[in-house]
């Protein structure tokens, strides 16, 4: 490891209150923040675990504070249990979409990650990264530490947590706005594809969301991202809704 990709490591574990790590934690941390376009030696494996912790800490700071949220929440949500509720608060926290929000807010994090020549740094890659980032700090500082620092980022989105809401659904209201009598499989369109570079056992998806209004050429409303094909389109769905609120 050169001396500015160090430097450019601590200054962004100092963010954290990480200080002096070891040569093994610090290189640790340099493969944990190593795209699979970059090297062999990547993050593909770390984003897993990562991914597994994210799940763990987050889903236990959801149960611990649901009481007090619980009534609001089952009188807008009666036909959910709260296993359901508390699932897709969950999985509304750590999507794609949410992770790399959160990690493109971190001073010297998207500097930090390691791309072959000509790979844009898409949200994907960005989550993957985080993911593998929180399994690296697992490792190097354990659970606790990394339950500090996992409620410090996360806490604001823990504290309003939602369920997911069908934007699927959402959209179809907006366009049918538009288009009162259409049949909306024959105005809404959803292209999904795997993105390029993603492995097996940790694949990723791009998907985008066509509208065609009047008759006219297919438009395109939206561009999501997610883990499985479906959560990429419900991504999509969410981005075209964002940006045509008023349908």
């Amino acid at each position: 490891m050169d001396q500015e990709r160090r430097i450019r490591l601590l200054a962004l574990l100092k963010h954290f209150s990480l200080t002096d790590p070891g040569e093994p934690a610090l290189s640790r941390y340099d493969r944990a923040l190593t795209h699979s376009s970059c090297s062999s030696d990547d993050n593909e494996r770390m984003e897993f675990f990562g991914d597994c912790v994210l799940d763990f800490l987050i889903g236990q700071e959801l149960y611990e504070s649901f009481d007090r949220r619980s009534a609001q929440i089952r009188a807008r949500f009666p036909a959910l249990k709260d296993e359901a509720l508390l699932t897709d608060m969950l999985h509304e926290i750590t999507n794609d979409r949410n992770l790399a929000a959160i990690a493109g807010n971190i001073p010297g994090f998207d500097a930090a990650i390691r791309r072959g020549p000509g790979q844009n740094l898409t949200p994907s890659i960005r989550a993957g990264a985080f993911e593998a980032l929180i399994a690296a700090i697992c490792e190097d500082r354990g659970i606790g530490e990394t339950r500090g620092i996992v409620r410090a980022l996360f806490c604001d989105r823990i504290a309003h947590a939602e369920p997911i809401v069908s934007w699927k659904n959402r959209l179809q209201e907006c366009v049918q706005r538009q288009e009162p009598s259409a049949n909306v499989s024959d105005i809404i369109q959803y292209r999904t594809s795997r993105e390029a570079g993603t492995p097996d056992h940790d694949a990723r998806h791009t998907a985008e969301v066509f509208v065609r209004i009047g008759g006219g050429d297919w438009e395109r409303w939206g561009t999501g991202h997610g883990r499985r094909g479906k959560d990429a389109e419900m991504d999509a769905a969410r981005d075209a809704v964002d940006r045509y609120p008023g349908g």
